[in-house]
């Protein structure tokens, strides 16, 4: 009876935690929820409910959504994903997908909502996004005869236009409640979404490295693209040979995007890049009939390596990560007085073989002044670390046992809070982390250096 009860007590346990482990990820991710639209001019008020439902995000990159625009005299409710495209902006795709459309469809009207979603804040803190159009123009588009006859209709359609083609938007979260639909998960595979969306047919590699290559063409397409959490390219010049760039996957889903940065103002993108291992390649073009009038083209790719070919580093548990050094006592004092009244939030836990880690940090969105500085185990090994588009690097030594690595912001840049990547090297080990601080908040990775025997 008792072998029983701890069985089920463990199972319980078990349970829970994996339930917490979901709600803890799904803390992770900003962008699920609802959101609600406003003019950017608040003294003005919209005459339409204008709602954003954004779910689950797959590897917080890909998400399904749905915009629904409500009118005493109309309703209309669309489905689209959402591609990341760096750590402040999120691409809608040019397709919406009609779930509903009373008393007439809007369907060629809502492609002008496409565009970015810029991840801003507002004077109290709060994230809000707004939204930055790319223009889309397509013949036939203003001739609203098109979407009603109904000659009682024409002053809506053409106040709905207006809402969709120009008015400045701002959205404000409603809630954290992932938008949850039987069409959210299909929205998001290629065989079963209802329309095609711009996500291609997933990869399946035995290899970890993956080629990139842009096809030169004549246009003066200017291209990004990401993979994941890390830019591969930042806004290039498609005409002008570039190198072969070469990532390394993370075993499991990939996702890597492709996005047409100067759409609209020279017309469509016609850039392609190669990708590819050592036994097959794949173009990924906006020159294509499918991927015509597209913004961006999102290619998943599923690594399959075995587990244990896999150098990484270890997570720590939690009574390791409680047990950290702060320098000598000292170093302890001074510290203490420096970080009171300061908010430390952890954001990572490791272990590591190495007394040496490389630390390479940058900007994963504009460049706009940020410095950082950084503290180790008490003590500040650098101070006014100007963070730029490109990875800059420090090396940083730790001592047996447990270590504090503190990231502080210095200022504040032009764009609040101040933000960066920290990508955490040792040899074929990589680890990354999103940094995100202002003058009272500081990030801690606590690292756990177990001296080899």
């Amino acid at each position: 009876m008792g072998i029983l009860t701890y069985s089920m007590t463990k199972t319980t346990f078990f349970v829970l935690f994996f339930l917490l482990t979901i709600r803890m990820v799904a803390a992770q991710d900003m962008l699920s929820g609802t959101w609600v639209a406003r003019q950017s001019d608040e003294n003005i008020k919209l005459s339409f409910d204008l709602k954003l439902e954004i779910g689950q995000g797959e590897k917080q990159m890909l998400f399904p959504a749905r915009i629904s625009i409500i009118h005493p005299e109309f309703e209309g409710i669309y489905q689209c994903i959402i591609l990341k495209k760096s750590i402040r902006s999120y691409s809608i795709s040019t397709i919406k997908f009609k779930e509903k459309s009373v008393p007439f469809d809007i369907s060629p009207l809502m492609r002008k909502m496409t565009g970015i979603l810029q991840v801003k804040r507002d004077m109290k803190g709060n994230q809000q996004l707004e939204l930055e159009r790319i223009q889309i123009v397509k013949p036939g588009l203003q001739n609203f005869n098109s979407i009603s006859s109904n000659p009682n209709h024409k002053a809506l359609v053409q106040s709905i236009n207006n809402l969709v083609e120009e008015t400045p938007l701002i959205f404000i979260k409603k809630n954290d409640s992932a938008w949850i639909h039987p069409d959210a998960d299909s929205l998001l595979q290629p065989k079963h979404t209802p329309e095609y969306m711009g996500i291609t047919d997933t990869l399946f590699v035995n290899n970890k490295k993956l080629s990139i290559r842009m096809n030169v063409n004549k246009d003066n397409d200017i291209v990004s693209s990401r993979l994941l959490q890390n830019p591969v390219w930042d806004q290039v010049d498609s005409k002008k040979e570039r190198e072969e760039e070469v990532v390394i996957l993370d075993t499991g889903l990939n996702i890597l995007g492709f996005f047409a940065d100067d759409f609209g103002k020279t017309g469509y993108s016609t850039a392609s890049v190669e990708i590819g291992t050592d036994y097959f390649s794949k173009t990924l073009g906006f020159g294509t009939k499918e991927n015509e009038a597209f913004t961006f083209i999102a290619q998943k790719i599923f690594c399959r390596v075995r587990e244990e070919d896999i150098s990484k580093f270890d997570e720590i548990t939690k009574n390791d990560a409680s047990n950290v050094r702060i320098g000598t006592t000292s170093d302890r004092n001074n510290v203490s007085l420096e970080l009171k009244n300061k908010n430390i939030k952890t954001i990572g836990n490791l272990r590591s073989r190495s007394n040496k880690l490389k630390f390479a940090i940058w900007d994963d969105a504009v460049e706009d002044g940020d410095t950082i500085s950084i503290m180790v185990n008490g003590t500040w090994v650098a101070s006014g670390f100007p963070v730029r588009k490109r990875p800059q690097f420090i090396e940083v030594n730790l001592l047996p046992g447990s270590n504090s690595i503190i990231f502080q912001a210095d200022n504040l840049g032009s764009i609040v809070p101040n933000t960066s990547v920290v990508e955490i090297i040792d040899g074929k080990k990589r680890k990354s982390y999103f940094i995100e601080t202002d003058l009272d908040h500081m990030n801690r990775i606590n690292i756990l250096f177990d001296v080899p025997k």
